[in-house]
């Protein structure tokens, strides 16, 4: 995943795979967004994890693996930067 910072969110880093935002972080607060569709889903389905379950294991994948420091972790099914993109007259 490539990180994206837009000024309009400063404190948001955002991670994009294939045009997408799979993660959405809040620098301030430490809170981590995951795209439901992208990676959520998946846990529940493929794994039948409960919310907690997902938030624990996501928070320790991006803590580890993307070296953030996180709060907490939690589901998003639209994202600032889909937001921002649907807003723009190319997006």
């Amino acid at each position: 995943m490539e990180p994206f910072i837009m000024e309009e969110y400063a404190d948001y880093i955002f991670h994009m795979k294939d045009g997408k935002c799979v993660l959405q972080h809040n620098k301030k607060s430490g809170y981590v967004y995951v795209s439901y569709s992208e990676i959520w889903s998946f846990f529940e389905s493929y794994f039948s994890m409960s919310n907690q379950q997902i938030k624990d294991i996501t928070k320790i994948w991006v803590e580890e693996h993307y070296k953030m420091g996180v709060t907490t972790t939690n589901f998003s099914f639209l994202h600032h930067y889909d937001r921002w993109r649907n807003t723009t007259k190319w997006g």
